[in-house]
């Protein structure tokens, strides 16, 4: 099935030097000035680009990012996260399909006490790009093209074409070197969407309407959550139940939406995933019970659903849990408010980890064995990238000596050595048995494997 992606067709630029044919700033003694661009291709260019999802991500640098740090595809929306040195910006891209565009720009780093003057304006485009022409005159601003800009402990504004293109001028109180503004922006769309929120809410939640579908996003300050997003029809029917926006850079392409649309609906049938057991490994508990891993900071690879995740925050841990499946997480998230405990849910690939400070105890149950025969080094990267030196990391296998055909994904002894050895030292690596019983059970045999990571 084809889907929209028009992302690439928005180009935006961030600069502290003024842009062609923008207004001038004030002096610099008495403000600062940060220029966002943005190009829009005309109607016909956008249906034309949106047919296919893309096998590529899109350059970082003509979206105003230095590097882009989250992303993902999907049938309803295309997410965009990236930061920027120069200002230090942490810019959020939001499409939602297929033409309303939410770009919400924090920005660090300034000077305290200074106003902001910032800009954004729809430029006309170079000769021979092929996009919209925008006149001279004050009514010049294209019909197609609409949008509302939120500023944090302000009303929502709707300002005016100005000029040549558009031109918006904010000056919000810069506290503590900070600002943020958040832009909405309608495309070629039958009437403009039309935004509510409560801008002195945090995180901002806006509300989005664009006629066939309305959105609700919830948009954090800073990076260290990635906020959340739900879409339902014009007649207010779930077609998205809320979930997670992504916290890194997703499988993405035709196959890569594909899997991730397999891999989440394991979790939204009426039978539950055969791995969502709702009880904890055994070699976990004898692991953080006999005290062999100690309560620290803890990354949990392949959560699922959150059992174990939950067991160790109950236990002391400061957990991290990160899927690829947006419904599991959500169910994770509802047993972990019952359980009355706090986890930092994260959708992510663990073969594409997001940067996170290391941590002290990593846990795979069932994931790397999931993804070794075509991922294998992705992985094991991911687990460098997660661990310091004397990290432990305890990862539950599928092991090859099992007969039976059924069962998970099974791995050789010879492998799993191949595959850590370079990195980490094996404290053991042991044959058991998946289930409650463990070893004296009667389900599938298992590797249990704890690693530590050499001090290299």
């Amino acid at each position: 099935m084809k889907h929209a992606w028009i992302v690439l067709v928005l180009l935006a630029t961030v600069g502290l030097h003024s842009t062609f044919g923008a207004r001038k700033a004030p002096a610099k003694s008495k403000s600062q000035q940060v220029n966002l661009q943005l190009t829009v291709s005309d109607l016909a260019a956008l249906k034309l680009r949106a047919q296919e999802y893309q096998a590529t991500l899109p350059k970082s640098a003509p979206l105003g990012m230095d590097t882009i740090i989250a992303y993902e595809e999907h049938k309803y929306f295309v997410c965009i996260v990236g930061e920027g040195k120069k200002p230090r910006l942490l810019r959020r891209m939001i499409l939602l399909k297929p033409s309303t565009l939410v770009v919400d720009d924090q920005i660090t780093g300034l000077e305290s006490g200074k106003p902001l003057h910032w800009q954004l304006r729809l430029r006309p485009p170079k000769s021979g790009e092929g996009m919209f022409k925008v006149g001279t005159g004050p009514a010049s601003a294209p019909a197609n093209v609409s949008y509302t800009i939120v500023r944090p402990g302000e009303v929502p504004l709707n300002p005016a074409p100005k000029g040549s293109g558009i031109i918006v001028d904010a000056v919000p109180a810069i506290k503590e070197g900070a600002t943020r503004v958040v832009s909405v922006i309608g495309i070629g769309g039958k009437k403009p969407p039309v935004v509510k929120s409560d801008s002195r809410a945090i995180p901002l939640v806006l509300d989005i309407s664009n006629g066939a579908l309305s959105c609700k996003l919830v948009l954090p300050a800073g990076a260290d959550s990635a906020g959340s997003i739900a879409i339902t029809d014009a007649r207010g029917k779930k077609l998205m139940p809320e979930r997670l926006l992504p916290s890194g850079v997703m499988p993405h392409g035709p196959k890569g939406v594909k899997m991730l649309a397999g891999w989440d609906s394991r979790y939204t049938r009426k039978n539950a995933a055969p791995w969502d057991t709702k009880k904890v490994a055994v070699e976990l508990k004898k692991a953080v019970e006999s005290g062999t891993i100690k309560p620290g900071r803890a990354v949990v690879l392949g959560c699922g659903a959150g059992t174990n995740s939950i067991y160790l925050a109950s236990k002391g841990f400061d957990v991290t849990a990160i899927d690829v499946a947006p419904t599991a997480l959500e169910i994770a998230k509802q047993r972990a408010a019952k359980a009355k405990v706090k986890v930092n849910w994260m959708l992510a690939d663990v073969t594409a980890v997001p940067k996170l400070k290391p941590f002290d105890f990593m846990y795979d149950r069932g994931c790397y064995h999931g993804v070794r025969r075509s991922f294998a080094k992705e992985f094991v990267e991911s687990a460098r990238k997660l661990s310091r030196p004397g990290t432990k990391f305890l990862i539950l296998a599928g092991n090859a000596n099992e007969k039976r055909r059924y069962g998970p994904p099974r791995v050789k002894e010879a492998d799993i050595r191949k595959d850590f050895t370079s990195s980490f030292d094996f404290t053991w690596l042991r044959e058991t048995k998946f289930g409650a019983d463990g070893a004296k059970g009667k389900g599938p045999l298992m590797w249990s494997i704890l690693l530590t990571r050499k001090n290299k």
